[in-house]
This record gives structure tokens, C-alpha cells and sequence, in this order.
């Protein structure tokens, strides 16, 4: 799509911090723009077929499809949450040169290293979760339950925050209304 002959692209990213003794982790969570992947290699279930000849329909109402519905929903949740999660970021002591540094004898080169504190982003590497294999899906919360140390609460933020990075909330939908609204018509440019 492009508008007045520009192409729009955003990139939309929700922060996920996780805060331990000591260390901050900042997980880095990106919408997922297709489900594709996922109904690849976990299709839909498909409702028996049943009733009298002539007058067979889907039998949607059978626990049999009902369970493979709910596990088939299950498996997208777990599948979104990792395939949002692709970066982490972490707080770095990087060693500069101090640029304001004014060197009272006037000595050429020499400029005192300063420590500044920045984020430096890492892509996120799963040890037992393989996106071609739905089984390994659910994998993340016990990488980071016990490789990790993640806590409960730290495993439902996370969810928090991929679900709002998937999802307009009520919230930002009405804010970007008022804030349309409150801009002047340009008039020149209306059709």
C-alpha cells in the first residue's frame, strides 16, 4: 500500500523487561505478519463427517473435534509467543573515549576512557523449541523456568506482552481517533 506515492512501513516492537537481581532482560517481541508457518505445519482439524446418507454434514459438536480444536488452538498460542520472541536485549559497559575531555598539557591522542552503560540487542536462540515441530512448541516456559530461572509471573508478562504486540488494544485505537480528529484539515488536499 502506498499513500500520496510512499510506501508505509512501521515497525512495531513491544519492550518485554525482565527484571532479575542485578540484571535487567529486555525481551523484544515483533508481530507476526503471516500464519502461514504455522498452518503449514499444524493444519486445521477437519470435523468428521456424519448423519444419514444424502444428508451427511460436519459434526462439529463431537469431543473428538472438539479436543483437537483446543489443542489446535493451544499449539498457535505457544507458536506466536516464540515466533514473537526472535530478539533479547541486555544493559553493556561499553569503554569510549570521552570526546569533552580538554587536555590541560595540550598532548596529542590522548583522550581518558569513560564507561558508558548502553543496550546492545542478541537474537534469541531457542535450545529445545523447533518451529517445524509443533510438539517442541510449549518448550519456552521450561527453557525459561529452568535454564533461566523465569518466574510464573515473568512467564505471563511475557505472554502479556506478545499478545499486545499482536493486537490493537481499545486503548490505542481510540487515541489514534483523537489524535486524527484534533489535527487541522490540510483543504488544499481534499478530494
Amino acid at each position: 500500500m502506498k499513500i500520496n506515492g510512499l510506501r508505509i512501513a512501521v515497525k512495531n516492537e513491544t519492550v518485554i523487561p525482565i527484571i532479575k537481581t542485578g540484571q535487567t532482560i529486555y525481551l523484544i517481541a515483533t508481530p507476526v505478519s503471516s500464519y502461514s508457518d504455522f498452518d503449514t505445519v499444524c493444519p486445521m482439524p477437519v470435523a468428521p463427517v456424519g448423519g444419514p446418507p444424502g444428508q451427511e454434514r460436519a459434526l462439529t459438536d463431537s469431543k473428538e473435534y472438539q479436543n483437537k480444536l483446543r489443542e489446535h488452538y493451544v499449539m498457535f498460542n505457544e507458536w506466536l509467543i516464540v515466533s514473537c520472541l526472535k530478539e533479547a536485549a541486555l544493559e553493556i559497559e561499553v569503554e569510549i573515549a570521552n570526546p569533552n575531555y580538554i587536555d590541560p598539557d595540550k598532548t596529542p591522542n590522548i583522550l581518558p576512557i569513560i564507561k558508558e552503560r548502553r543496550i546492545k540487542r542478541y537474537p534469541l536462540e531457542w535450545e529445545t523449541v523447533d518451529l517445524k515441530n509443533p510438539k517442541t512448541f510449549e518448550n519456552w516456559r521450561v527453557e525459561l523456568r529452568e535454564n533461566n530461572k523465569f518466574t510464573e509471573a515473568d512467564l505471563r508478562h511475557i505472554v502479556a506482552g506478545v499478545m499486545e504486540c499482536n493486537n490493537l488494544s481499545e486503548e490505542l485505537i481510540e487515541a489514534a481517533k483523537q489524535n486524527f480528529l484534533a489535527l487541522p484539515l490540510d483543504q488544499e488536499e481534499t478530494m
